[in-house]
């Protein structure tokens, strides 16, 4: 069985986004709009917060290109998620020990024993992806992004468990557990892996590099095709990269009314010979997309976007693992100036919640550098 410690580390830089944008939002009311400014910013670039699905390529909502072919864009993009992930046999483990506390190593070892493949994934992840968008024509784009990625106990158990008692909702076992620790134990297909520990872990991720172009079908639609690559710098990271590059292409669509843009999209991203935890393989992953934004005033948006997807982890027998991952994102941007759009967001799981995030938060800062 693999075992790692968590290192922690005070680099909290989703934070400082948070109070730079509250701090703008209250700064900015007498600012003026730009003439220029577009009738709509397009879907949220919020990523699927998925353990699994944060190591490989994972595209986000593409827009159509602007016809400024000057235009360049420096956006930053935070997204935290509380992630409790328990399988039924770790279920019925965890009630059958009727005491709360952490994972120890007697519990690791008493479910790895076990005949079942389970699974407990209770931690939060967060990602700050920065991104440099540069028109090379009025229909072609290139993008760049680079993300710092964090694995810990985080602070949202508390709220969630609160919500879920608050409105009945099954809280699966998440008051055995400690809250705001790092709990991880996993067997599937004869391999394991067992992380435990408290504080935060931080390190950068893997950059991807994308081009886009779209292609005009209408005075208000446009098709867009984007071909991206994320590109492996190291080796496997556990929760951070998968040590491998992966390829993709996605298609969207576009059609936009007076107040209202409506967005979809299909993509396929084919992920390298990479594993994770060094035991774990990973498998090719088609998605959709789908959003919806609406002009709510001359500075403000708001925005609802759903995702389906499915697994990357593939077992060999049938598991939460092997479910669709279905995904709600809902926000609101508004404008800060003549050059900076905030954005913020919730994203929440659906249908299925034993392998997806139960609740995440989204914070976005762009600056228009050339218009």
């Amino acid at each position: 069985m693999d075992a790692d410690r968590l290192h922690s580390s005070s680099l909290t830089p989703g934070r400082w986004l948070l109070a730079v944008f509250v701090a703008s939002v209250l700064l900015s009311a007498p600012l003026a709009l730009a003439a220029d400014d577009p009738a709509f910013i397009g879907p949220v670039r919020v990523r699927d917060l998925s353990p699994i699905s944060m190591l490989r390529l994972d595209f986000v909502p593409a827009h159509a290109c602007s016809d400024d072919g000057s235009l360049s864009v420096l956006r930053v993009n935070y997204s935290e998620a509380n992630v409790f992930m328990v399988s039924d046999a770790a279920e019925n483990f965890l009630e059958a020990r009727r005491q709360q506390g952490g994972l120890s190593a007697s519990d690791v070892h008493a479910l790895m024993q076990g005949k079942s493949d389970f699974f407990i994934f209770d931690a939060e992840l967060a990602i700050t992806d920065f991104e440099y968008i540069r028109a090379l024509s009025k229909r072609t784009q290139v993008r760049i992004e680079w993300p710092v990625m964090s694995r810990g106990g985080g602070f949202l158990d508390h709220t969630i468990e609160e919500f879920h008692s608050a409105t009945g909702l099954n809280s699966a076992d998440r008051n055995m557990i400690d809250r705001n620790d790092v709990n991880i134990a996993a067997r599937i297909n004869g391999s394991t892996f067992a992380l435990t520990g408290g504080g935060t872990h931080t390190t950068s991720g893997d950059p991807t590099i994308a081009v886009q172009h779209s292609f005009p079908v209408g005075p208000d639609a446009d098709l867009v095709l984007e071909t991206a690559a994320k590109i492996a710098l190291g080796g496997e990271r556990g929760f951070f990269s998968s040590g491998a590059s992966d390829l993709g292409v996605q298609l969207s669509a576009e059609r936009r009314f007076s107040r209202d843009a409506f967005y979809g999209g299909i993509n396929f991203v084919r992920v390298g010979n990479g594993r994770v935890f060094r035991v774990f393989r990973l498998s090719n992953s088609p998605g959709v997309i789908a959003a919806w934004e609406r002009r709510l005033g001359t500075r403000t948006w708001g925005i609802v976007q759903t995702t389906w997807s499915r697994e990357t982890l593939k077992p060999a027998s049938h598991s939460p693992l092997d479910d669709d991952r279905i995904q709600v994102t809902a926000g609101v941007r508004r404008k800060l100036g003549s050059r900076l759009i905030g954005t913020v967001a919730l994203t929440e799981n659906i249908v299925h919640f034993k392998n997806t995030p139960d609740i995440g938060v989204h914070v976005s800062i762009a600056w228009f550098l050339n218009r």
